[in-house]
């Protein structure tokens, strides 16, 4: 299971976008709907009311809702192409730094996120570690957070 929106949107949607790769059963729509979901949670959309209720109105008609043997109720309503626009549409409420910290637009302020990266240490008898954070790598090589951010 992949919890993390950045590695969904900027490395497994895009690999599974590839060109000539189709999905040609009913998958291939719930795969297009959560690029959508994907997309939006990614740039913050899915923060402001409007966009998280499409998107919940998205998600309940997906998957078990499409296959030919659900027995059960299928939700009354379905989304339309003008709300799939809408959160197609919306616009990012959050930005990217090129350090792979996460800043909300409107405040300019740091939001705290999960752990979005691994980093790699390679020590000079060639060892390799991996740390899960930033904090873990300066915590292992005892140095200020400022030495390895800009690295």
């Amino acid at each position: 299971m992949i919890k993390n929106v950045h590695i969904l949107n900027n490395y497994l949607m895009p690999f599974l976008s590839e060109d000539g790769l189709e999905f040609r059963t009913k998958k291939g729509k719930y795969f297009l709907d959560l690029k959508i979901i994907c997309k939006a949670v990614y740039i913050g959309a899915h923060h402001r009311k409007e966009i998280k209720s499409l998107i919940l109105k998205l998600s309940r008609s997906m998957n078990n809702f499409r296959l030919s043997t659900y027995c059960g109720s299928i939700p009354a309503e379905k989304l339309t192409e003008n709300e799939r626009d809408i959160i197609n549409n919306a616009l990012p409420l959050v930005e990217y730094l090129w350090d792979g910290r996460l800043r909300d637009i409107s405040s300019k302020k740091i939001i705290h996120q999960h752990e979005s990266c691994i980093y790699k240490i390679i020590k000079p008898t060639g060892e390799r570690l991996t740390k899960p954070n930033l904090a873990e790598a300066v915590k292992f090589l005892d140095v200020g957070f400022n030495t390895l951010k800009g690295v």
